[in-house]
């Protein structure tokens, strides 16, 4: 889940709650954490009403920003900043799937695309 803002924490929770989707991945503008064995979503978002982001969560590692849209997943779920996934990194990102909207730039799109992308 990148970005933990009005529309990550809720898809994050819906996901993991309704869904039983299990969450590994979540980043904020201040922070991204990572566990693959998944995140308790809803801690993770008491932690962010107390404290404003994610830093010192501590229930997963903190891993890069950047890194965390190259980490294994199944779905990637782009919800915050515009144009993410560039050319540049378009390669890394390591999931099959991803709910593609104006998160990627158009150099991008077509080679992330190519790689089963939804949307």
């Amino acid at each position: 889940m990148q970005g933990f803002g009005n529309v990550g924490s809720v898809a994050a929770l819906s996901l993991a709650y309704k869904s039983g989707v299990k969450v590994v991945g979540i980043s904020d503008a201040y922070a991204a954490i990572y566990n693959p064995k998944g995140i308790d979503v809803k801690a993770a978002e008491q932690h962010v009403f107390k404290k404003r982001h994610l830093k010192a969560f501590d229930q997963a590692d903190h891993v890069d920003p950047n890194e965390l849209l190259t980490l294994q997943c199944d779905v990637l779920v782009p919800a915050a900043v515009d144009r993410v996934i560039t050319e540049k990194n378009a390669d890394e990102v390591a999931m099959p799937h991803s709910g593609r909207s104006c998160q990627w730039t158009d150099d991008a799109g077509g080679r992330s695309h190519s790689r089963a992308t939804m949307g």
